[in-house]
């Protein structure tokens, strides 16, 4: 799997490269106005299980408002095992953003009357959508990103608000109105081979940033402690990069069982389901939970819970009190220890208000 964020070879072109051929290609740009008639509506999102899930909702929306459109997904090979569940896709294709001129010939084979690129920070993407045919593209509008150019209407986005309600202003220039949430369509595949009451703990984070967003190792080791006390047992989630770490903290924890790199996506789904409670840092299966709406407590510390905290009145959320990432990807020469300010009291005090 091509990891596209903190790629150095995509960073590279992107920065480098990036701005200049959006700035010239600008010189070239005419304004469309907006098709009559949407037959093939086309969104891009090449990057962010958790961002692809948040922007469910909005796909969801845009089949309501244009109910007999034909709606590809253009994902990447980082997110594409959730595109099928996204509830209103018609078809989704991979971009293979190492080759960007197959990923371009990909984007050309069917015609678009409209494009939607919802990536919020790279160029690469809008150069794809500005080689694209559709009719008319919309993007975003991001702040130092130099992106906007080339699109015929931008969005403002806006580190203030939740992404769900950025990803809502790209909709909304398309004429869709919002109100839905995270939307997915998947059945879960019978695995679990407990009948025991368990929790799910999902420690790890895929972010180039995952070490100031995970919480320490001995405090899910003390949690653990607590849980298999109070009758519980405990699955580990994670993927195939998290088995040493997964197996060294069940090993800590002492009766716990590690799935991690073990569970397709409706596997997953069954476990999530029939847990008392999933406890996970900021990251995409966080979101996948939230989106199935199961008891859920989120862990926030360098990231704000309000920019990318879990839609569901099942979750709660315990943050710390000095997000300093609001778009992502901020961190400082000495980024303060969020995480710590976290307390396995605090924790497992929010799990026994759930039962």
């Amino acid at each position: 799997m091509v990891k596209t964020r903190g790629n150095p070879y995509l960073n590279f072109l992107d920065r480098y490269l990036g701005i200049f051929l959006v700035a010239f290609l600008s010189l070239f740009k005419k304004k469309q106005p907006f098709p009559r008639s949407l037959q093939t509506i086309g969104l891009l999102k090449l990057s962010g299980i958790g961002d692809l899930i948040v922007l469910s909702g909005v796909i969801k929306d845009i089949k309501i408002r244009y109910p007999h459109a034909h709606i590809i997904l253009f994902c990447g090979a980082e997110n594409q095992a959730i595109a099928p569940f996204i509830t209103g896709v018609s078809q989704i294709k991979v971009l293979p953003l190492l080759n960007p001129l197959q990923a371009i010939k990909i984007l050309r084979q069917k015609p678009l009357d409209l494009l939607l690129d919802c990536e919020q920070w790279s160029r690469i993407d809008v150069l794809l959508t500005f080689f694209s045919k559709s009719l008319y593209t919309i993007g975003f509008k991001t702040e130092r990103q130099h992106r906007h150019f080339l699109f015929d209407a931008c969005a403002h986005h806006s580190p203030l608000c939740h992404e769900i309600d950025n990803f809502r202003k790209i909709a909304l220039c398309a004429d869709v109105p919002c109100g839905n949430g995270p939307s997915l369509s998947i059945h879960s595949s019978p695995v679990v081979p407990t009948q025991k009451p368990f929790v799910i703990f999902h420690p790890w984070s895929i972010s180039r940033m995952k070490a100031v967003k995970e919480w320490p190792e001995e405090r899910w080791v003390e949690l653990g402690g607590r849980l298999l006390q109070a009758g519980f047992e405990i699955f580990i989630t994670g993927g195939k990069n998290d088995q040493v770490s997964s197996a060294r903290l069940s090993t800590h924890i002492g009766a716990a069982v590690s799935l991690a790199g073990k569970t397709s996506f409706p596997e997953l789904a069954d476990y999530l389901r029939k847990a008392a409670c999933v406890i996970s840092v900021d990251t995409g299966i966080m979101h996948f939970a939230a989106a199935l709406h199961v008891p859920l407590i989120a862990l926030f510390g360098p990231t704000s819970s309000k920019r990318w905290g879990p839609l569901s009145a099942q979750a709660i959320t315990l943050s710390s009190s000095h997000p300093y990432m609001y778009l992502g990807f901020e961190v400082p020469k000495q980024p303060p220890r969020c995480m710590e300010e976290i307390s396995v009291d605090q924790v497992f005090s929010a799990f026994q208000k759930m039962q």
